[in-house]
Parts: structure tokens; sequence; C-alpha cells
């Protein structure tokens, strides 16, 4: 599959962990294809907030990145993230969910300093929000290259 992943990849070093958690397994597995064959990052999953929040304490300092479902059962993403900051406060967290409405989407807008991801989302739209977080809030770079795709495919060279 060609696209912006091929040279930003984390096979050019070393490879992100992200902690998926989303207490429905059909988007927790889609994301997680994604976030492996899409971006190849490693993922460790959890079916709700409390269990991501477990696999956090486990693996402590390995997790590059939190892509948490706002809404689930037993503790939601936004107390997941609350409570993962007060453990490693430099670790990107993005929330996600389908469409909030009401009392939910109020609860959403406190958290208004995390990026969103509105479900379903596409392999472009989780780019463009994991890989900037993933640069920004990681010890270690991510992406190795300056070079785009295009580039370095050959596409928009200078050369006549």
């Amino acid at each position: 599959m060609s696209g912006p992943h091929d040279l930003n990849s984390p096979r050019l070093g070393r490879v992100p962990t992200v902690l998926l958690a989303d207490d429905e397994p059909t988007p927790r597995a889609e994301a997680a294809r994604l976030l492996r064959g899409g971006l190849g990052c490693r993922v460790r999953q959890a079916r709700d907030g409390r269990h991501a929040f477990q696999v956090f304490q486990r693996h402590p300092g390995q997790i590059w990145l939190v892509l948490t479902d706002f809404i689930m059962p037993l503790m939601d993403g936004g107390e997941l993230a609350e409570r993962i900051r007060d453990l490693d406060p430099k670790v990107p967290i993005v929330l996600m969910s389908a469409p909030l409405f009401g009392e939910a989407a109020d609860l959403l807008a406190g958290y208004s300093d995390l990026p969103f991801l509105q479900k379903p989302f596409t392999y472009m739209e989780l780019y463009r929000v994991v890989v900037p977080m993933l640069n920004r809030g990681s010890r270690r770079p991510w992406r190795s290259t300056s070079v785009t795709w295009r580039n370095r495919s050959g596409r928009d060279s200078m050369s006549p």
C-alpha cells in the first residue's frame, strides 16, 4: 500500500507502542488494524478504561500514545486520561467517540486540550492526529526522515 505512511513508518527506527482502549470489539479491532498495518505501530489493546489503566501501569515508559474511546463502562476515556496524566504527563492522549450529544458532549468539552477523533474515522484522519502526537510527545523521535514520500518516490522532484 503506497501512501504517506511509507517513509514516516516507525519501521525506520524504534517502533512506537500505542495503548488502544475501546469497549466495542469491532471498532477496537479496526483501529488496531490501522495502527499496525497503516502506521506500523505496536498495539496493546484494552477492553475498557480500567483495563487500559492496568496495562499502562504494567508497561511503564513503553507506551508512546494512548488512543481511547471516550464513553466506556467502568472508567471512561476522560478519567483514564486524567489517571494516565497523573502517572506520566508527557504521554499523548487522543480521545475518540461516535458523535456525542447532550450531557456526553458537555463532558467531552471539558477535555478540549486533548485531540479528538470522531468514529468512524479513516486511515488519513487517524494518521493526521496520531503521527504529530507521537512526534510531539515522544521521548524518542518517531519520524526519522524529513523527506516526504512524494520526494523519495520521485514525484514532485526538482530534476528536469
